[in-house]
């Protein structure tokens, strides 16, 4: 995950910062969807 992340500033140019802030709310969605099905699961 680093590795690509490091690679994606980069090839764009842009702060590691700025990528993890306008990816951040994305991973949490994924994050607190994948809990709550497997919380619904069991």
């Amino acid at each position: 995950m680093a590795c690509s992340l490091a690679m994606v500033c980069a090839r764009c140019k842009v702060s590691p910062m700025t990528v993890l802030k306008k990816t951040m709310p994305t991973f949490l969605v994924g994050l607190s969807t994948a809990s709550t099905v497997d919380i619904l699961r069991n």
